[in-house]
């Protein structure tokens, strides 16, 4: 759990994996929602992982650990060296955004349009 790191600098275990996108590798895997532990991290090394990738793996998550209580800023405002920048989930707590089907979809983006023509949204 990354719960006393987050504790102490206020970066969430969601902010380490977003800045760990910055250097070009994948993050832990956090877990199921909702989370039992706070600030999930579970380290999954892949079959193919060499010992050499582990350790480049490793190296990472200490930079971002001693970043995070050096400039906890850098590490909340990540990823800063991608195309895309932090996607936030809001929508996903919003079942008037939710969407099963694309249908569904649809209808929602088609009763969204003529609301806002008619001013009401």
């Amino acid at each position: 759990s990354l719960g006393p790191l987050t504790e102490e600098t206020g970066v969430s275990t969601v902010d380490f994996a977003n800045r760990m996108a910055d250097y070009g590798i994948d993050p832990y895997w956090m877990s199921h929602e909702p989370w039992i532990v706070a600030e999930p991290f579970t380290p999954e090394a892949g079959e193919l992982w060499s010992k050499q990738d582990i350790d480049t793996w490793i190296g990472v998550i200490a930079q971002i650990a001693e970043e995070a209580r050096s400039n906890p800023d850098m590490v909340k405002t990540a990823p800063h060296n991608q195309p895309i920048a932090q996607v936030k989930g809001d929508a996903f707590e919003d079942p008037a955004k939710w969407a099963m089907t694309w249908r569904a979809y649809q209808r929602k983006r088609d009763n969204r349009d003529k609301t806002t023509d008619k001013g009401v949204a």
